[in-house]
């Protein structure tokens, strides 16, 4: 309708020109017309910015295995442990998938990725945590901003709300010659032998979430992948 309209009115200025004026300008007012309607011919319909539609981004297949992504801010995130080939399980039987098996980096090396896919570095951590308010130097203040990354069942006293969907699930890790730490604690692994915490305080009240810079090459975390927008 906007382009009839448009039509319209440049046809009636233009005829009225057209006209009353001699042949020499007649060409001249034809030109007119023809360069006034084509921006209109070139014009693509866009939508606007509110209803642009998103590319599915719903699994990403790793090592023959979708796993469900989430988008958290600028950053795609996978919301379910990796659990391909090598790692260790939490405990043998699990059948749930809940836990997924953990890694050492060492183990993670050649793993083959989907395009712009990576293994976390603990400055994409860093962006995750923001997004959400978690602050780093304060432990009292960060629950109800962590409870948006945490899963809403399998923690020992308190579950999250998962609002984000990254449903960080009480994994824990692995430390040589000790059984699994987990029940109050999800920590994952990040690039070059460090690895981000959420767990439970000590006095059960609160959540803290840390971020450790010198992890054993020994020690097994569980794993997500992400991915830059």
């Amino acid at each position: 309708m906007a382009v009839i309209l448009h039509f319209i009115k440049h046809f009636r200025i233009i005829f009225m020109a057209y006209s009353t004026t001699k042949s020499s300008i007649k060409k001249y007012l034809i030109y007119l017309l023809i360069i006034s309607l084509f921006p209109l011919a070139c014009k693509k319909d866009q939508a606007p910015a509110d209803q642009i539609i998103n590319i599915d981004t719903s699994t990403i297949e790793i090592s023959g295995q979708d796993y469900p992504v989430v988008k958290i801010g600028g950053q795609l995130w996978t919301s379910m442990n990796y659990k391909g080939p090598g790692g260790m399980d939490f405990f043998q039987g699990d059948q749930t998938g809940k836990y997924g098996k953990h890694y050492t980096e060492e183990e993670l090396r050649g793993l083959k990725l989907p395009s712009g896919w990576t293994l976390p570095a603990l400055d994409d951590y860093r962006t995750l945590a923001a997004h959400v308010g978690i602050q780093f130097n304060t432990e009292t203040n960060n629950s109800a901003a962590i409870h948006k990354l945490t899963s809403k069942t399998g923690w020992l006293h308190i579950q999250g709300t998962n609002s984000t969907g990254f449903n960080a699930y009480p994994a824990g890790y692995f430390v040589p010659g000790t059984p699994p730490v987990g029940g109050d604690n999800a920590e994952f692994i990040a690039a070059d032998h460090k690895s981000f915490s959420l767990m439970e305080s000590a006095d059960r009240q609160n959540m803290i979430a840390r971020l450790f810079y010198n992890a054993s090459p020994s020690d097994r975390f569980t794993v997500r992948f992400v991915k830059k927008l």
